[in-house]
């Protein structure tokens, strides 16, 4: 099927990333490396990791950069694939076979929007059974459904799923279930490009030909409101701001100190000369040493201003080779 949008899911232990293919694009790289369209968190692998989404005709086609292959489980190391909705790749390293990620690609189901306007009564059913077969209760007839079987069954906190057969999984939510899920009163569910959503004693979907109801009570109400509304969870919802960005004035460029060596100095040594002068007409012994004490206090004077200046300078000059 042409004009679909389609999304990649890459996930391992520490990481799960939804990423939409942009439709109009002709290629589209996913990676560690600067120039990706979609930038993982390079910390969380020991060597850089680059996939090329090459767009041809709505038809997409994976190639693997030199550290890495592709795998579907088997001994092909695969370093090209051709993607086909449901596609299930894992990527390793070249050297040490180490897994990566998981790679799954898909029609992205949830881009379009979904009205629910026919209401299927579920009262008083203990197993509803949906699927692809004609004896099901809830007929579902697509292209990307092929032999898929669910089962709901009633207990007494909501409907116990049993997936006895999935093309391409089921999603609680958004969410795609691998274990034993309960449905619970408002909860959303899918199989494959099916959306379901579970009111009170009621399952209710799209009201079109594709959906078929077998000893099951309906009606579709085709009124125009936006009610329920699936929206996709947050976490995986991208959207580049549009806002501006403001720029920081940067901090003023540090000047050199203005003050001069000399006039700093000329207090304390004219006073010392003065001392000096004074000390020639004065021969007391007491007074020797209160002259010899005032040009002690000032010679230190002397020393901690030339210190000072030269280290303020110094300070300067790097701020500014810094900056």
């Amino acid at each position: 099927m042409k004009n679909n949008k389609y999304k990649i899911i890459i996930s391992n232990k520490n990481l799960y990333r939804e990423v939409e293919l942009p439709s109009d694009a002709i290629s589209f790289k996913v990676g560690t490396t600067q120039d990706c369209d979609v930038r993982l968190d390079k910390d969380l692998f020991f060597d850089d990791v680059r996939l090329d989404f090459v767009n041809s005709n709505d038809d997409w086609t994976v190639m693997c950069s030199d550290k890495v292959f592709l795998t579907t489980g088997d001994t092909r190391r695969l370093i090209t694939a051709a993607l086909n909705h449901g596609d299930t790749f894992f990527v390793k390293y070249q050297e040490s076979s180490n897994d990566v990620f998981a790679l799954e690609y898909m029609v992205d189901f949830d881009s379009t929007s979904r009205s629910f306007e026919r209401e299927i009564s579920i009262a008083g059913a203990n197993v509803i059974k949906i699927g692809s077969a004609a004896d099901n209760n809830i007929v579902v007839n697509s292209e990307y459904v092929t032999g898929d079987a669910i089962e709901l069954v009633k207990q007494s906190d909501g409907y116990a799923v049993r997936v006895k057969s999935s093309t391409y999984g089921f999603y609680k939510n958004g969410v795609k279930t691998s274990g034993a899920e309960v449905l619970k009163n408002r909860d959303f569910f899918s199989i494959s490009d099916f959306l379901f959503y579970l009111k009170d004693e009621s399952i209710w979907t799209e009201a079109s030909n594709r959906v078929k109801v077998n000893n099951l009570k309906f009606v579709d109400q085709r009124t125009k409101n936006n009610y329920p509304l699936f929206t996709r969870n947050t976490r995986v919802k991208y959207e580049v701001p549009t806002d501006s960005i403001g720029l920081l004035v940067p901090p003023q460029k540090p000047t050199e100190p203005t003050q001069n060596l000399a006039m700093t100095l000329m207090p304390a040594l004219g006073m010392l000369a003065l001392t000096v002068v004074v000390r020639g007409f004065m021969s007391n012994s007491s007074n020797k040493s209160f002259i010899l004490f005032s040009v002690c206090s000032m010679s230190m004077g002397i020393i901690t201003s030339v210190v000072t200046y030269f280290s303020s300078k110094k300070n300067t000059r790097l701020i500014v080779k810094t900056e």
